[in-house]
Order: structure tokens, then C-alpha cells, then sequence
């Protein structure tokens, strides 16, 4: 049975029965498939922003502290592996002299190509402190260039993602192991709408507690019925809430039902 009374709580900190691990102390339903979504955004981000941004440190480089030299342009060609609004941009290979000695570098344009001067002489920015690190004036080390900055969105997801899942699991489990109990109400149970894990959605139970005056919320989600289904039928919840923060709470559990299954988690959020 659940406990119906804040009494039923050991005190803090608590040691979680084997039902509590496997519905608060691992990641489930929500949060594995927000930390999964993360990762994989994440993961696909960096790779297209390595290769968007693979000139953009030299670009920033010489923004921040540049120096302009002359040149000579030794080549001059389309990177027809790589389009930018339906155009191939432009690659220009040229050396350049710092302090008598020779070097040899590239960058990229998709609009107009820099021309030499009458003497056959290019403009070229140097980054003071790295000399090897150069581009034409008026181009980009990067083909993408400043643009490149764009791809930076989809690994900031991702990685925002993968934060927002692992830390409302780490609050869900301070709440259990050190939060204060207070009864709550079931305000709302059934399958999830709002989350489709392979297809289905899981089922969730919501509650609504008081602290000082102000109400705050709270659900549990599983992926199976039978995990939670006492939660399910119950009209009022023993939750624990952290005292400093009662968006971080979770229903408190100790004894298991007849059958658990997998695919369980919580959350807490306040009005």
C-alpha cells in the first residue's frame, strides 16, 4: 500500500527501496528521451558545426587583432563540393611574407573575388600572433564564413537538453533522499499526450501541493501501467519537496507493487 501519512516517511536522508530506484533513481520516460533527443542533437550539431565553423577561430582571430600585408595569389578555383545559397564559393591560395619569411594560406568567398592591385599585389589580413593564420582581404578563412555561427543552434539544443533532462533528475532524487514530505493531490492521470516514446505514450499521474501559501506541481510518467498503476487509482500522494526549491519534488514510494515494469520518471514544477 502507499503511505497516506507524512508520519510513514523515515526521516532524511533517506534510503530508496528498490521500487523508488527503478521509478525516481533512473532515467525514464521523459527525461531519458529529453537527455536521448539532447544527445543526439548534440552529437549531430558538433559535427556540422565543425565543419561550418572549421575557419571561424582564424576569422575571429584576425578580427580581434589583424594586421594587413601584400601578397601574391597563387591559385584560384571553385569549391564545387560545397554550396552556399545555391553557389560555389571561391578559393584563393596565396603566400605572403612576416618578417622575411615565406608563408602560404587559403580562404574563401562566394561574392565578389578580390582582385589584385596593378603590381599584381593582394591585400592580405595577418593575425599578429599567429602568423600562419591569414586570408585575403575582404574574404573568410571558413567557406561558410560569419554564417557558420548558425550551425552553433543545433549542439546549444542539444546540449541544453541533455542539461534540463539530468538536472531534473538530479533534483527529483535530492527531494527524495533529503526533501521535506507533505501530502498532495492527484490532480491529473491517464497516458501523456504531450510524449511518444516508439510509438506510445506513457502514463503519467500529476499532483498539486501547498507550500507557504503557494501551490506547486509535481507528475511521475511510465512507460508501463503496472509500475505505477497505485498511483494511478490514488486520490491523494505523500511527495517530498526540496524546502528551498519545491519545483524539485517526487511521490514518495517505499513498498513495490505486485509487478513493476520498466520505463519510469519524474518531475516537479512550480506556478
Amino acid at each position: 500500500m502507499l503511505p497516506t501519512s507524512i508520519d510513514a516517511v523515515p526521516p532524511a536522508p533517506r534510503e530508496p527501496s528498490p521500487r523508488a530506484r527503478a521509478l525516481i533513481f533512473q532515467l525514464r520516460a521523459g527525461q531519458g528521451a529529453m537527455v536521448l533527443t539532447g544527445s543526439i542533437f548534440a552529437l549531430v550539431g558538433c559535427l556540422f558545426a565543425t565543419i561550418f565553423c572549421w575557419g571561424l577561430p582564424g576569422d575571429l582571430a584576425i578580427a580581434l587583432d589583424g594586421k594587413v600585408v601584400q601578397g601574391e595569389l597563387i591559385s584560384q578555383e571553385l569549391n564545387r563540393s560545397e554550396k552556399i545559397n545555391g553557389v560555389h564559393p571561391t578559393v584563393l591560395r596565396f603566400s605572403y611574407r612576416i618578417d622575411g619569411e615565406r608563408y602560404q594560406a587559403e580562404s574563401s568567398t562566394i561574392g565578389v573575388v578580390p582582385r589584385a592591385d596593378p603590381d599584381g599585389e593582394l591585400r592580405i589580413e595577418v593575425a599578429r600572433s599567429f602568423p600562419t593564420v591569414a586570408r585575403v582581404q575582404g574574404t573568410h578563412r571558413g567557406w561558410a564564413g560569419f554564417g557558420g555561427l548558425l550551425s552553433l543552434i543545433f549542439p546549444a539544443v542539444g546540449f541544453f537538453l541533455v542539461y534540463r533532462g539530468a538536472t531534473g533528475h538530479r533534483r527529483q532524487i535530492r527531494a527524495f533522499t533529503n526533501g521535506a514530505p507533505v501530502l498532495a493531490e492527484v490532480t491529473q492521470t491517464g497516458l501523456d499526450p504531450s510524449l511518444r516514446i516508439n510509438g506510445r505514450n506513457p502514463w503519467r499521474v500529476c499532483w498539486e501541493f501547498l507550500v507557504d501559501g503557494r501551490p506547486h506541481r509535481g507528475s511521475l510518467s511510465s512507460m508501463s501501467k503496472l509500475a505505477i498503476e497505485d498511483l494511478l487509482q490514488a486520490k491523494q500522494l505523500v511527495v517530498l519537496y526540496d524546502p528551498e526549491d519545491p519545483r524539485a519534488n517526487t511521490v514518495y514510494v517505499d513498498d513495490a507493487p505486485p509487478t513493476v515494469g520498466p520505463g519510469a520518471g519524474s518531475s516537479g514544477q512550480a506556478n
